[in-house]
C-alpha cells in the first residue's frame, strides 16, 4: 500500500496555483481598470467656475455634471512631414457631451528646404524647437487657471 506524501497531491497543487494566479491577474486588471472612489476627473473647479470670464461660457454658468469642468481646452498638435500644426480646441460642459465653442489652428511658417520634421534629419534640438512656436500658440489661448 502507498503512503500520502502530503495533504494534496503534485496535480492537485498545480490546479490551485493556477486557480489563485488568475484570480489575482483579474483583480489586478479590475484595479486598474475601475475608476476611483473619488468621483471626479481631476483637480477642476465646478460650481464657480462662470465668476471668471476667461474661463466661463455665455452658454451656461454651471457644468451638466459636477464630475466635469464648466470649461475644458484640448491641443492637437500635427507634427508632419511638410509642416507642423496645431490644433486648439475649446469646449464647454454644459451638456451631457463636450460642446465646440472655439477652435484656433496655426502651422509652422514654410521655409526653403522644408518646414516638416523630416527636414530636420539628424537634428533632434532643431525639431523639437521647430515646434516652440505652435506651443507658444497653445499657451496664448489657454487660460492660465486652466493650464497645469
Amino acid at each position: 500500500m502507498q503512503e500520502k506524501a502530503g495533504w494534496m497531491n503534485q496535480g492537485q497543487r498545480s490546479r490551485y496555483i493556477k486557480t489563485g494566479g488568475i484570480v489575482a491577474l483579474v483583480l489586478f486588471v479590475l484595479y486598474y481598470l475601475l475608476p476611483g472612489s473619488s468621483g471626479t476627473a481631476g483637480n477642476f473647479p465646478t460650481s464657480d467656475v462662470a465668476s471668471d470670464p476667461s474661463i466661463g461660457t455665455a452658454k451656461c454658468t454651471r457644468p451638466y455634471s459636477s464630475s466635469k469642468p464648466l470649461i475644458q481646452y484640448a491641443l492637437m498638435i500635427d507634427a508632419g512631414s511638410t509642416g507642423s500644426r496645431i490644433h486648439v480646441y475649446r469646449f464647454n460642459n454644459c451638456g451631457p457631451t463636450p460642446e465646440l465653442e472655439k477652435e484656433h489652428f496655426e502651422m509652422t511658417p514654410k521655409k526653403e528646404g522644408g518646414s516638416g520634421l523630416s527636414s530636420y534629419d539628424a537634428d533632434a534640438e532643431g525639431a523639437a524647437k521647430s515646434l516652440d512656436v505652435l506651443l507658444e500658440v497653445a499657451m496664448k489661448n489657454v487660460p492660465d487657471k486652466l493650464k497645469g
